[in-house]
C-alpha cells in the first residue's frame, strides 16, 4: 500500500452477513460501507483500519496503526479478566478487550486502546499522571519562528477576493482591535479557511500573521490529542492563555475537524473532551481581543455545529482553485528569485491548466528548475517550464489514479 493516501476508518462492527461494515472515522462519526472482500480473501475484523477515499469506498485494508494517532490512552491496569481488562485513564476507569498480543499484569503501566486493548508496557509500576512533566505547559513548540514566514501577500497569487477578505476578516480585527472596540462592532474571534488541500489555506494563514507582526502559533489538529487523560483539553486552555499573553496572536489549528467534529453517541471521549475545551477558550475571547482563530478544514460540514455559532468560528473563506487570470497571478508570484532566461510561457500554461490548484501549479517551477540544472545550466528557458508542465500534469494524473484505485 505504500503510496495510497486516504482517509483512515475502524472497523466497529459488522453485519450479521458481513456484507457491511460499520466503520469510524478518525473524527467519530460512523459510516456504513459495502464490503468488497472476495471469497478468496479473509474477512474483515472488528478492530481493523482501512484507508477510504473522499467518496468513502475502500482504498485499502490493513493500513498501518500510525494512520489513527489518537488511539491510545496511557493509564494504569487494575483489574484483568479473559474478555475485559480495566485501565485507570486519570481519574476514569475504562474496559479494554483482553488481547494476547501483549503480556501485562495489575499495576503496570500501559498504553491501551478500546478496540485493541493493552499495546505496550511502559512500566512495571504504576506511574500517575501527577509524576510526570507536564507537557501540556511547553506551549512555545508550537510557536512558529517569525523569520520561517516572511512571504509577502504579492507572493501568494491567486484570487483577490480571498486574499481581500482574509485581510478584513483576520488582519483588521488585530491591528485595529481597539478602534473596533470604540466602535461597538462585534469582534471576530474565529475563521474557517475552507477548500481542497493545495489552495494555499496555510502559506494565506502565515502571511497574514507576518503582516500583522503577530505571535503565530500552529498547531496540527491530530497533535491536540494527548494520550494522557486530561492533557488534551488542558493545551487547548494554556495555548489559549498564552496566546492572550502576547501583543496579538494569530492561532492557527490546521484540519480541524479532526479533533472538534459533531459531538454524538459514538464520539471519541477525547473528541468531546476537546470540542468542549474549544468552545470555553474562544468564548473566553472577550470584545478587543487581541486573539484571532484560524481554522482550516477541506470538511467543514464535519465540524460540530456549536463551533459555527456566533462569536466562534462564524465566518468562513472559500479557497477555489484559481480561474485562468488567477493561475497567471500564481504562476508568476511562485517564480518570483527564480534565475530565469528569456520571457516565460506564462499565459499559455495558464491557459491550458484549468482545475489546477495552487500547489499544483508551483510544482511546475520545481520541475522545471531540476531540467535546468540536469542540462547543466544555472536559470530556466521557457523549453524547460513547458517540460514541467508535462512532468507535473503527470504527477495529478498519478496522484488522482490512485485515489480511484
Amino acid at each position: 500500500m505504500s503510496g495510497l493516501s486516504g482517509i483512515p476508518a475502524r472497523i466497529r462492527a459488522l453485519s450479521d452477513d458481513e456484507r457491511y461494515i460499520y466503520a469510524e472515522l478518525i473524527t467519530g462519526k460512523i459510516v456504513i460501507i459495502e464490503s468488497d472482500a472476495d471469497e478468496d480473501e479473509s474477512p474483515y475484523t472488528v478492530g481493523e483500519l482501512l484507508l477510504l477515499s473522499d467518496a468513502l469506498e475502500i482504498v485499502d485494508r490493513l493500513a498501518p496503526r500510525t494512520l489513527w494517532p489518537t488511539s491510545d490512552s496511557v493509564g494504569v491496569v487494575k483489574k484483568i479478566n479473559h474478555d475485559k481488562t480495566l485501565v485507570e485513564f486519570g481519574s476514569a476507569i475504562r474496559a479494554v478487550p483482553t488481547l494476547q498480543d501483549v503480556k501485562y499484569e495489575v499495576g503496570n503501566t500501559v498504553e491501551a486502546d478500546e478496540v485493541w486493548g493493552v499495546s505496550t508496557v511502559l512500566s512495571e509500576l504504576p506511574i500517575s499522571v501527577f509524576d510526570r512533566g507536564d507537557e501540556a505547559d511547553d506551549i512555545e513548540q508550537y510557536i512558529v519562528e517569525p523569520d520561517t514566514y516572511t512571504d509577502s501577500l504579492d507572493s501568494f497569487g491567486g484570487s483577490e477576493a480571498i486574499k481581500n477578505r482574509a485581510q478584513k476578516l483576520v488582519e483588521a480585527p488585530m491591528l485595529h482591535a481597539e478602534r473596533l472596540e470604540k466602535i461597538g462592532a462585534k469582534s471576530v474571534k474565529g475563521v474557517l479557511f475552507t477548500g481542497r488541500p493545495g489552495t494555499g489555506k496555510t502559506k494565506l494563514a502565515k502571511i497574514l500573521a507576518h503582516r500583522t507582526g503577530a505571535t503565530l502559533y500552529a498547531v496540527n489538529g491530530p497533535q491536540v490529542f494527548n494520550k494522557w487523560y486530561g492533557s488534551s483539553e488542558k493545551l487547548v486552555k494554556k495555548l489559549f492563555e498564552h496566546a492572550a499573553g502576547q501583543e496579538k496572536s494569530l492561532v492557527f489549528f490546521d484540519e480541524i475537524d479532526s479533533v472538534a467534529g459533531q459531538r454524538n453517541d459514538s464520539s471519541h471521549e477525547a473528541s468531546k473532551r476537546v470540542v468542549a475545551a474549544l468552545l470555553t477558550a474562544m468564548d473566553g475571547l472577550g470584545g478587543g481581543s487581541n486573539v484571532v482563530v484560524v481554522a482550516t478544514t477541506n470538511r467543514p460540514q464535519d465540524i460540530d455545529e456549536a463551533l459555527r455559532r456566533p462569536g466562534r468560528f462564524d465566518s468562513e473563506i472559500e479557497f477555489t482553485y484559481p480561474n485562468e487570470p488567477d493561475r497567471l497571478l500564481v504562476l508568476q508570484a511562485a517564480g518570483r528569485g527564480i534565475a530565469v532566461t528569456g520571457a516565460m510561457p506564462f499565459a499559455e500554461i495558464a491557459r491550458g491548466t484549468s482545475g489546477w490548484s495552487q500547489a499544483d501549479l508551483a510544482s511546475i517551477w520545481t520541475e522545471a528548475a531540476l531540467f535546468a540544472a540536469i542540462d547543466g545550466r544555472e536559470s530556466i528557458r521557457a523549453e524547460d517550464f513547458r517540460r514541467g508542465l508535462l512532468q507535473a500534469a503527470e504527477t495529478r494524473k498519478t496522484r488522482k489514479r490512485r485515489k480511484v484505485d
